[in-house]
């Protein structure tokens, strides 16, 4: 542990004065943000999403950076990060703060970051919130998966809905799985992945305990628009609405993976999957009929997840690739075909099994969802003002606009 006052030497001091001379001024903001920014993007247990070309990592892995920051910047918030760690490092000991300050009050609600293209829904405090992130803007150059509009979640300590981020380049599980857009919480066309594409985050809001974003794929796909809502309802329930228009006639595939194990398998037909990237590393899919079994994500939380489609629609389940090919997670898919699609998708963190309903409205839709005997709604609008609406009795929460 370091000891007696603040010591501001070494490496920071070193590095201040390197950075410096080669045109980096570190008390500008860009610099700030490089500490600034993880935490900004992690889950309540300081995890980072393995979105892309990425794995599991943990912030509180780089504590002894934020050592330096904080004896730079004096910011409250890097204790976060450093007290959680044996504070052995060099950098403890040449720029270690001691005592650490007090971190601020819980301040990380809901919050958008339209540059980069994140918008993060989180409720509740420390490890225990619930927490998702939207992933719309850039592609992300050659580390960039083909997966607009995917998202993450996580609730009660735990991932929930699911990205296998990566596998090491030049296997073949990494171009026929984890750089396709089935394998991730997204929309697939005609069986073949997204093309790389900047979205754009249409409106976002948040109140009491509602929060809610609705956002725009880009030219994922010739003339094919893609919108999707999201909204965050209290601690426990998270409601998609996905909006797919064409110019054409195809086949939409929107699929969702959960970590975790079905508590039963789903039972239905039997289905062949074809042989192509994505689709031949599906397994046990069926074509269900009815309610889908809980998914059990670990001996305390199960989720529950409903789907709805406003045309005829197929819903698969079985499982897809999580950390390796022997590691199986929950999979659904629902597919729809014509030239438009309107799926509206329920996911409950407390066990219940929501009911779904979706409903054209306006230029966009709706989606009505019971759990526990009490109503949530969504509803989403383009061309309209607001263009997002989510209500509950948490709250209700309407925005026009991504600020």
């Amino acid at each position: 542990m370091p000891t007696g006052t603040r010591r501001r030497g070494g490496s920071a001091r070193s590095a201040t004065r390197t950075d410096s001379g080669c045109g980096f001024e570190h008390d500008g903001r860009s610099y700030r943000r490089l500490f600034e920014g993880p935490l900004d993007l992690a889950l309540p247990d300081f995890s980072l999403p393995a979105f892309n070309d990425s794995g599991t990592a943990n912030v509180r892995g780089q504590a002894r950076f934020y050592e330096c920051a904080l004896a730079h910047y004096g910011e409250a918030r890097f204790a976060e990060v450093i007290g959680g760690s044996n504070r052995r490092s060099l950098e403890a000991l040449i720029n270690g703060v001691e005592p650490l300050p007090e971190p601020p009050a819980e301040t990380r609600g809901s919050r958008n970051f339209e540059s980069a293209g994140y918008a993060v829904l989180q409720h509740g405090t420390g490890e225990n919130a619930v927490w998702l992130c939207l992933k719309y803007g850039p592609h992300g150059g050659g580390h960039g998966h083909p997966d607009k509009l995917n998202f993450v979640s996580y609730a009660k300590g735990k991932i929930l809905g699911y990205d296998p981020g990566t596998a090491a380049y030049g296997v073949p599980i990494q171009k026929e799985w984890y750089r396709t857009t089935l394998a991730h919480n997204t929309l697939t066309v005609d069986q073949q992945s997204q093309k790389p594409a900047e979205g754009r985050c249409l409106a976002f809001g948040t109140r009491d305990d509602v929060s809610a974003v609705f956002a725009e794929a880009g030219e994922i796909y010739d003339k094919v628009t893609y919108r999707r809502a999201v909204a965050l309802c209290g601690q426990n329930l998270v409601v998609v609405l996905d909006l797919v228009d064409a110019a054409a006639e195809h086949i939409f595939d929107v699929a969702y993976h959960n970590a975790g194990d079905w508590t039963r398998p789903p039972t239905g037909e039997p289905l062949t999957m074809p042989d192509l990237d994505g689709y031949k590393h599906l397994k046990d899919m069926t074509q269900v009929g009815g309610a889908l079994p809980p998914i059990a994500v670990d001996g305390k939380l199960q989720v529950g997840v409903a789907l709805a489609s406003l045309s005829p629609a197929e819903a698969w389940a079985g499982t897809g690739v999580g950390a390796n090919t022997t590691d199986r997670v929950p999979c659904v898919v629902t597919r729809v075909r014509g030239n438009k699609a309107l799926v509206a998708w329920a996911m409950a963190a407390e066990g219940g099994v929501p009911t779904v309903k979706v409903a054209e409205s306006g230029s966009g839709g709706s989606a009505e969802v019971v759990l526990g005997g009490r109503t949530y709604r969504l509803l989403a609008h383009p061309n309209a003002d607001p263009k997002v609406v989510a209500e509950c009795e948490e709250g209700r929460v309407a925005a026009s606009s991504p600020h």
